[in-house]
């Protein structure tokens, strides 16, 4: 009985945070696993007219340039719209955090163990190839380590100075793996609520933002994408 009220007392303040203090995967979508961006000269997403040369702005917002969460181990795909006349080429790149726009050529070779920090790109989009598509399984941040989310960049190849965006890679909120975000996932976050490694009740899994304690916004997290499939 104390722990279900315990549990009742720490989702009230969770499902605040879920409605104002955090942001689903914001790039159209339905599933936290998958969704679709559009790919515009003037930066992913834009609300700008296509072919324009102003800057997308602000960016690492839903309509513009968005900053993504993902899951580790959740595979999830990409679908990269394009953006219409008289747009140019565009493809849809992953690279890793340490990669500028500088360094990124569409002559990059795209693998996990590529030297050139891209691990995966998706095919082409243009006039007459109006949809591509990207599947990727993230592995970080790995389980034990604390140093906060892991980061990915995305960028379009052929214009990586106007067209480049951020994921957050963080652990997956099916704690259970089953599959489903459920009353379960929320309930094993709340009894490792307060805990750090040395806690008799730590549990990685619950660590969902990877900062090396289970806290209000692990809590939050889970129950953001409660009811989810994945």
């Amino acid at each position: 009985m104390k722990k279900a009220l315990f549990l009742i007392l720490l989702l009230a303040p969770a499902l605040f945070l879920t409605h104002f203090g955090l942001e689903k995967v914001a790039a159209t979508t339905t599933t936290p696993d998958k969704f679709s961006i559009t790919a515009l000269f003037s930066g992913w997403n834009s609300t700008l007219p296509p072919g324009s040369a102003t800057p997308c702005a602000p960016t690492g917002q839903p309509t513009c340039q968005p900053t993504i969460n993902q899951f580790r181990g959740v595979a999830f795909t990409a679908t990269i719209h394009y953006g219409g006349t008289p747009e140019p080429t565009h493809n849809f790149a992953l690279y890793t955090s340490d990669i500028t726009d500088a360094n990124v050529s569409i002559f990059d070779t795209c693998s996990r163990t590529a030297h050139s920090g891209c691990l995966a790109k998706s095919g082409q989009v243009s006039s007459t190839s109006l949809t591509a598509f990207l599947t990727f399984n993230a592995t970080i941040p790995a389980d034990g380590t604390f140093t906060g989310p892991g980061v990915f960049q995305y960028y379009c190849q052929f214009h990586p100075g106007a067209m480049h965006g951020q994921f957050q890679i963080f652990k997956s909120p099916d704690l259970n793996g089953d599959k489903s975000i459920n009353i379960l996932d929320l309930a094993s976050v709340a009894f490792s609520f307060g805990a750090t490694p040395t806690s008799a009740n730590w549990n990685a899994a619950a660590d969902i933002n990877n900062d090396g304690h289970v806290d209000i916004l692990d809590l939050a997290f889970d129950a953001f994408y409660f009811g989810n499939t994945l």
